[in-house]
């Protein structure tokens, strides 16, 4: 599988990710409810994090071990986060917020390989 789908779908994880924060912090001050891009991008930002990986193992590039690490941390970071209920109610934009700096953060380190 060519690299370039990986660099393209993960493109679209970043973005939707950010679209999934920057929108929710919107909501969380001025109100509203989620209208279908909110749905969209929260779909592609927990669904496409897997994929993204998955066709980053399947590319025949060779990331560098920072570029792998940075990538897989967001999962770790969920799975981290998952205890910490009340937290998460307290600070919601906390976990979207780290993860969307290690999606950003891959992004960078997958663009300066090319």
């Amino acid at each position: 599988m060519p690299p370039v789908i990986h660099s393209i779908t993960a493109a679209i994880l970043v973005l939707a990710h950010a679209v999934f924060l920057f929108r929710g912090l919107s909501m969380r001050r001025w109100g509203g409810r989620p209208v279908r891009i909110d749905k969209i991008a929260r779909f592609i930002s927990q669904f496409g994090l897997p994929a993204v990986i998955l066709l980053g193992f399947l590319s025949q590039a060779a990331p560098s071990a920072i570029h792998i690490i940075l990538g897989i941390l967001p999962i770790i970071v969920i799975i981290a986060f998952t205890p910490f209920m009340a937290f998460k109610r307290r600070i919601p934009w906390l976990l979207p917020a780290i993860n969307l700096f290690l999606l950003t953060s891959a992004a960078v380190t997958g663009m300066l390989q090319l």
